[in-house]
């Protein structure tokens, strides 16, 4: 009777011990380092251009709307579309009327020249 309750009881009671999680001590965890970079390409910001400009007239026809400016000491006729040049620095004319020019600098940034009369 003793052979009997010791293999149908106590030998599975061991081997449920040993099978058993809570009798088994904790393996240590791996410490994860995470390693974040951010890479960040920034362009420079290049510096506003100025453009100093006299105006002189504006003339509008059936051929187009044409203005008389001094730009860079030169007196020249400027149309919508075209280009004017100071050293290495590009500004193309997008719109003419009346009282504006509207350029655009080599970045695309619009810039607005108005103007007014000095009494």
């Amino acid at each position: 009777m003793h052979k009997i309750l010791f293999i149908f009881i106590i030998v599975p009671s061991i081997i449920l011990a040993f099978y058993n999680p809570f009798f088994v001590e904790d393996k240590k965890n791996r410490s994860i380092k995470v390693i974040k970079e951010e890479l960040v390409n920034k362009k420079p910001m290049a510096k506003r251009q100025s453009v100093t400009i006299a105006y002189f007239g504006f003339v509008s026809s059936a051929i187009g709307e044409f203005a008389l400016i001094n730009f860079d000491g030169k007196n020249i006729v400027i149309t919508q579309n075209d280009s004017l040049y100071k050293n290495d620095k590009i500004f193309r004319i997008k719109k003419i009327t009346s009282n504006y020019i509207r350029i655009t600098d080599k970045h695309g940034r619009a810039q607005t020249i108005y103007f007014s009369s000095d009494k």
